[in-house]
């Protein structure tokens, strides 16, 4: 496995990858899948986990950009202090009149956001709020435009296209195959890889099916039978000018060389063999000769 890692291109693969997967987005009719994913959300009680999510996310901006909006509201307090200047015996009070308007900004302020924090307290316990009904109500409503509302399924379209164009997406396909390649190798590496075990399994599953099952034995046969034949009759001619190039280029010392490699001790009982049965022979015929007087 590592060594078939390491034998791969990784910008080809990447590229391919990135390629498939922004086809596939770009095809795909993800508003009903949509749809479906949000329904079911909804039927397991995550919209509820969803809902107060939003409150506390809402409780926490509020206490955090609590400055902010104390500054807005001092610049929303219809009386500026140019105007209470010019009022008769309140010139007097001029180095106070700024005071005054931060200390009424700074208790507005808390008390608006204590009333909204109070607000979203009541929402998150009471099932029956207001707040807590109408997101239930948005969230039917979004469920229902995503599975049948042309307008929905456009702007999810336009989305999909939106992501099918930008680079993010092989950057986000190269760091998920760094990240596989680096895990495969570092289970590899390890003194019990995982993989291994699974292909174990796999192999021995394999083999029990086909030890249980003839049908399946017949048929893988006949189809190794087809392929290895049709492989062989397909490659006949280059076998045989392989063959042909390569015994032509052999000497008769490396010919010998060959055969007593493939024929082994043999082929010395057929040296000898041939040396006594072709003397016998020889005898033979002297002696038939010198019978006759010849």
């Amino acid at each position: 496995v590592p060594g078939m890692i390491a034998g791969l291109d990784d910008a080809e693969i990447v590229g391919k990858a990135a390629a498939s997967g922004k086809q596939w987005v770009l095809n795909a009719n993800l508003a009903p899948a949509l749809g479906s994913v949000v329904r079911s959300a909804v039927s397991e009680g995550r919209d509820d986990r969803l809902f107060r999510y939003v409150l506390r996310s809402m409780d926490d901006a509020l206490t955090q950009n609590r400055e902010a909006i104390q500054l807005k509201i001092k610049t929303e307090i219809p009386v500026p202090v140019e105007i209470l200047r010019e009022i008769p015996g309140v010139k007097l009070l001029t180095p106070g009149l700024d005071q005054i308007k931060n200390k009424l900004a700074s208790a507005v302020a808390k008390r608006v956001i204590e009333r909204l924090q109070g607000v979203l307290q009541d929402a998150e316990s009471d099932p029956e709020h207001a707040l807590r009904t109408g997101f239930q109500e948005k969230m039917d409503s979004v469920i229902q435009d995503l599975q049948s509302s042309p307008e929905m399924a456009k702007k999810v379209h336009a989305l999909q296209a939106g992501l099918a164009e930008s680079e993010q997406v092989d950057q986000v396909v190269a760091n998920l195959w760094q990240h596989f390649k680096a895990m495969i190798l570092a289970d590899c590496a390890s003194e019990d890889p995982w993989i291994r075990g699974r292909m174990e399994l796999a192999v021995d599953a394999f083999v029990d099916r086909l030890e249980a099952d003839a049908e399946m034995r017949a048929s893988l046969n006949a189809m190794i039978g087809r392929n290895v034949m049709g492989a062989v009759l397909e490659a006949r001619p280059h076998i045989r000018e392989w063959l042909v190039t390569t015994v032509v280029g052999w000497n008769g010392r490396e010919m010998a060389g060959k055969l007593e490699n493939v024929v082994g001790g043999d082929l010395q009982f057929i040296r000898l063999n041939g040396t006594i049965i072709g003397g016998l022979i020889g005898l033979v015929i002297h002696g038939v000769f010198s019978l006759f007087g010849k």
